[in-house]
Parts: structure tokens; C-alpha cells; sequence
């Protein structure tokens, strides 16, 4: 047992003898280790405070940025101050002014209100005269037309009185010549109006006015006027008696003009009717010339200085409306000539234009009557037409000598098979039918008022006023 006890027994003494020695291994590898850390933190701290030391150096240069955005910022409110100053004596300007505008409006308001009213009581004023004039000249035309009718009467018994003696003497005067009667272009006289939209007086009462500055200006007994009526241009057109030329009546045109003007302002003095020729002018220019005065004026000139030995009677016009025109770059116009020779040759020859030459043709007028063959519509004829072709029986769309009954066979006629139909109307007759409401229509307004002066004349003129 001793043997087994003696090493267990040595190492307890040996540290029962070194009790400090462990301590200090010990303490030695703890500070050891703290060394260590030490210096971990010493190299973490370095790379801290480097990154720290970059940190700073980035936020010296955004406080430099900042202080000179700062800067500019102050510079900026300082301009802004001084616009929003400026702004603010100048609203207080605007507003001052608005408000002495405000006065200035009132004041004028309250001089309008009293000048219209005085326009209002002047107006009122001139009205009340128009009428009394009016009265006044409607008193003295019904005077005057009953001077006329005594006239007349006085005349037709005188008349009777001639026939008598001339019947009780007619077997021994043998040698009397009969009263020559003139044509109708002979007898026509015109009185254009200066605007086509005045008000205008009664066929009746522009006759018995003509006849009563006649009569009592001492015109020969047939200077009459018969018939009075607007063509449709709104030119009057006066009528004379059969045996008494226009020219006559003509002689006393100053002291018509004058009666006439008291019904009817906007008449200019009457004229004799002129037969003209008219010719069409094809391919002239669109862009060149419009509708202004300016550029018919201009139009009138090139004509008649690249063509000397034409001179044109009134201006050319266009012979197609404005909106016919559009989207065109040349279109046709129609010229007046007094010279029927020169007439043919512009037709045959042509005429210069903007230095080129012109496709010419007689110009036909029509009537708002006239009916076109192809379309069977009216004012204008087929030579001219640009409508679709109709027939006149059916009011297809195929020429009328293309109707042809399938059942009966018959061509170019009515039959109980197809149904008749007006292409105007819709009823059942054919285009042309006088029965047609359209036809009838038409030459009731041609027409007009011309039952009341007693005699209208079935032509027209067609002078280019």
C-alpha cells in the first residue's frame, strides 16, 4: 500500500509547493488574449476612423455644395422678392386704373342711354314724316291716277270720235295710211334699280306715274305705257302702245326718272333696250381673277387691249356661281357686243387672253321656265347640263327614247304598264306636263305681278345689269 501512495503524494506536495505559478500562467495567457483583442480593436478603430476621416472630407464637400445651393437659393428669393414687389405695385396700378375705367364706363353708359334715347325720339320723329310723305304721296299718285283715267277716257272718246269720222269718210279718203306698229324691242324701255333687295312699288302704280309725267309734261297722245313689271333681274321693264316707239317716251326721261323716284328710290334713268350679242369665253383663268370689282375691271382691260377691235358693252361676268367654281382652276365667262360682224368673227377666231387663245361660243340665254331635255330640270338647257340624264316618262335614270315597255313592246310612250311619274313633282304625268306644279310655279313668280298693269310681256330682257 505505501508503494501505490508515494507518486500521488509527490505531485500533490509539488503543488501544494508552486500555488502561484498556475495563477500566473494563467493571468499571463488572459492578458495575452487581451493583447490580441486589443489589437484587433486598434485595427478595427484604424479602418473606423479612416472611413470616418472620408466621411468627413464628403461632408465638407456637400456642405461647400449646400452653402453655395444655399447662397444661390438667398440670391433667387431675393430676385423674387423684388419681381413679387413689382407685381404688386403693378396689380395695385391695374386695379386703380380698373377701377377709374369703371367710372369712365358708367359715365358712358349713362351719355349712351341718353344719346339713344335721343337717337329713339329721332328715329320715331323720321318715321312719322316718312309716313306723312308717303300719305302724302299716295294722295297725289291717286290724283294723279284719276287725272289719268279722265285722260284716258277723254282719249278713247276722242278716239271714237276719229273712228266715226273716219268711217263717214273713208269713201272719199281712200289715201289714208294705217298706223304702223313697232316690234317689241322697239317699244321695250328699262329702268335698273341700284340694289335688287329695296322694297319695290306695284307694276300698276310705276305705270300710271310714267303716264302721268307724260301727260302732264305735253307728250304726244300714243306716248303711252301700257305694261310695267320686273324682269328677273328686278329691272323694270315698261311697255309702250303699239304705234308709239320707245324713243318718244324716251325724250321725257329726265321728268320720269323724277315722278318715279318718289315710289321708288333706288331706280336709275330709264333707257332703251339694246340688242346685244353675247358671247361665252371658255378656259379663262380662276386663280387670275375672282368676283371683285377689281378683277373684273382687270379682266374687262385684258380683253379689250390684247384684242383691239373689241370693245366690250357692260363688264364680263362669270357664267357659273362662286360655289360651281370651287376646286376649278379655270372656268367661263360671258361678254357683251354690240357689233353683230365682230360677233361672228370672236366665235369663229376666238379670243386672247393672258396670252393664250380662247374657245368662244354664242351665249343663249334661258328663262327660269326653259326646261332642260336631259334632266328635265329647269334653267338651263341640255348643251349645258352637268345633271344626271332622266327619262320623262318614268323619271329613271336613262334617256326617254330608251323607255320601253317589256309586256306591250311600245317605245318612247305611256302605256298602262309602267307607272308615270314627273321627276319634279312626283305625280303621275310626265316631266313636261303643264299640269305639273312645278311648271306652273315657275311661271306664275316669272310672271310676277304683271295682271295688275294689264299686259306683261312673255320675254324678258337680257341685258347683263
Amino acid at each position: 500500500m505505501s508503494g501505490k501512495s508515494g507518486p500521488s503524494k509527490r505531485s500533490r506536495q509539488n503543488t501544494n509547493e508552486n500555488p502561484y505559478a498556475t495563477d500566473v500562467h494563467t493571468y499571463i495567457a488572459e492578458k495575452e488574449e487581451e493583447i490580441k483583442d486589443l489589437q484587433k480593436a486598434n485595427e478595427d478603430l484604424k479602418e473606423t476612423l479612416k472611413h470616418t476621416k472620408q466621411d468627413l472630407n464628403k461632408s465638407q464637400i456637400e456642405n461647400e455644395k449646400l452653402s453655395t445651393y444655399v447662397k444661390e437659393l438667398i440670391e433667387i428669393q431675393k430676385t423674387f422678392t423684388e419681381q413679387l414687389h413689382s407685381v404688386q405695385e403693378t396689380l395695385c396700378t391695374i386695379l386703380t386704373n380698373q377701377n377709374k375705367n369703371e367710372n369712365t364706363l358708367e359715365s358712358i353708359k349713362n351719355t349712351t342711354s341718353k344719346q339713344a334715347e335721343e337717337v329713339r325720339t329721332q328715329l320715331r320723329q323720321q318715321q312719322q314724316q316718312q309716313q306723312q310723305q308717303q300719305q302724302q304721296v299716295k294722295q297725289q299718285l291717286q290724283k294723279q291716277s284719276n287725272e289719268w283715267v279722265q285722260v284716258v277716257r277723254k282719249t278713247n272718246k276722242t278716239d271714237v270720235d276719229l273712228q266715226r269720222s273716219t268711217k263717214s269718210t273713208s269713201t272719199t279718203s281712200k289715201t289714208d295710211k294705217k298706223t304702223e306698229s313697232k316690234t317689241k324691242i322697239e317699244r321695250r324701255i328699262l329702268i335698273t334699280r341700284s340694289s335688287s333687295t329695296a322694297a319695290r312699288a306695284s307694276p300698276l302704280a310705276i305705270r300710271n306715274a310714267v303716264n302721268s309725267a307724260l301727260t302732264s309734261n305735253g307728250a304726244p297722245r300714243n306716248a303711252t305705257v301700257i305694261a310695267a313689271n320686273y324682269n328677273e333681274k328686278g329691272t323694270i321693264v315698261l311697255t309702250t302702245r303699239e304705234d308709239c316707239d320707245a324713243k318718244v317716251v324716251l325724250k321725257y326721261k329726265q321728268q320720269i326718272y323724277e315722278q318715279l323716284r318718289k315710289i321708288d328710290s333706288v331706280i336709275n334713268k330709264p333707257q332703251v333696250q339694246k340688242n346685244w350679242a353675247k358671247i361665252i369665253v371658255h378656259h379663262v383663268s380662276t386663280e387670275q381673277y375672282n368676283d371683285t370689282t377689281e378683277s373684273i375691271n382687270e379682266l374687262h382691260h385684258e380683253i379689250e387691249n390684247m384684242n383691239p377691235s373689241v370693245k366690250l358693252v357692260t363688264s364680263p361676268r362669270w357664267l357659273t356661281s362662286p360655289k360651281r367654281r370651287e376646286g376649278k382652276t379655270r372656268s367661263s365667262i360671258v361678254i357683251a357686243i354690240s357689233d353683230q360682224e365682230l360677233t361672228k368673227k370672236i366665235i369663229n377666231r376666238g379670243l386672247w387672253i393672258d396670252g393664250r387663245r380662247t374657245k368662244t361660243e354664242r351665249f343663249t340665254g334661258v328663262k327660269l321656265t326653259d326646261q332642260c331635255s336631259k334632266c328635265y330640270s329647269f334653267g338651263h338647257y341640255a348643251v349645258r347640263c352637268t345633271e344626271q340624264v332622266r327619262c320623262r316618262i318614268c323619271a329613271a335614270s336613262h334617256e326617254t327614247r330608251l323607255h320601253v315597255c317589256t309586256t306591250c313592246k311600245t317605245t318612247a310612250k305611256e302605256c298602262p304598264h309602267i307607272k308615270t311619274v314627273c321627276v319634279n313633282c312626283k305625280q303621275n304625268h310626265q316631266a313636261n306636263d303643264a299640269r305639273c306644279e312645278m311648271i306652273q310655279t315657275l311661271r306664275r313668280s316669272r310672271t310676277g305681278g304683271s295682271k295688275a298693269s294689264g299686259a306683261a310681256e312673255e320675254d324678258q330682257d337680257e341685258l347683263m345689269l
